[in-house]
């Protein structure tokens, strides 16, 4: 063995190995010494690191980058849709909230009438929130006279919203 550093020299990138040629003489045979050729390759673990290094600044294929926008999409659409319903649920309770003001109210104006309604239907427009309800009061006979059924629906631009009954008596 010699104390040759560049027999076998290896690190992480390069593998460094001698090897011995031997040179002609004139006559013809090998010279007591030989000459060295150096030869230099890439280690395999440099090379299977250096191509998973590429491959990661080679960025995203086609189909991840296609992946992600769909789930991404899809993602926003179920967003999109929960805040519509959130929406749409804030506009049917106030309209619920307003149309059931209306019938209490005009309700209570027939309680405190202290008499017993007429038989028969009316129709009323009741403004809240600067909105304009059309409250229909239904009043209708009971078994016992001193009490009448009154039906009070409430409903904006044709379409129904609330109805609320109450039986009010005589007194």
């Amino acid at each position: 063995m010699t104390n040759d550093p560049l027999r076998s020299m290896t690190n992480d990138k390069w593998k460094v190995t001698a090897r011995h040629a031997p040179t002609a003489d004139r006559a013809g045979g090998a010279s007591a010494g030989s000459a060295r050729k150096y030869h230099i390759e890439r280690s395999e673990s440099f090379v299977i690191c250096h191509l998973s290094f590429i491959r990661r600044l080679s960025g995203f294929t086609l189909i991840e980058v296609l992946v992600a926008l769909t789930i991404t999409a899809i993602v926003l659409i179920a967003g999109f849709k929960a805040t519509a319903a959130l929406t749409d649920n804030a506009g049917r309770q106030s309209a619920l909230l307003l149309a059931q003001l209306c019938a209490e109210n005009k309700l209570l104006e027939l309680r405190l009438a202290r008499r017993l309604p007429a038989v028969g239907d009316f129709d009323s427009d009741c403004v809240q929130a600067e909105r304009t309800l059309r409250v229909t009061q239904t009043v209708r006979p009971t078994p016992n006279p001193n009490f009448r059924r009154v039906d009070a629906a409430v409903s904006e631009n044709g379409n129904f919203i609330v109805r609320v009954i109450a039986i009010i008596g005589r007194h």
